[in-house]
């Protein structure tokens, strides 16, 4: 039973690093479908693909940090300039 789940784990752990691949590279043809199936069956190219998936998915997170970062300054910078110029018309 447990080297079965060992198994079932590792398969889903591969699936869930193909499912990531492939919408690291927008989508994928049957022929490139295909040509996915064969490198998985490489242990050395299924660690390699891991690592550029995972090294794409912290890119991904930092863009995401950064924008949401960006956006809380300019909504900040236009509290800030909207305070300025009311003070300046009322005064």
């Amino acid at each position: 039973m447990t080297f079965w789940q060992e198994g079932r784990i590792k398969q889903e752990r591969i699936s869930d690093i193909k499912y990531h691949f492939i919408l690291m590279n927008g989508g994928v043809t049957s022929a490139g479908l295909d040509s996915i199936e064969s490198w998985f069956r490489d242990p050395d190219k299924v660690k390699f693909i891991e690592s550029e998936v995972r090294a794409y998915e912290e890119r991904v997170q930092e863009t995401a940090r950064a924008l949401d970062q960006k956006r809380r300054l300019e909504e900040k910078n236009n509290e800030l300039n909207s305070q300025t110029s009311n003070k300046n018309s009322n005064g």
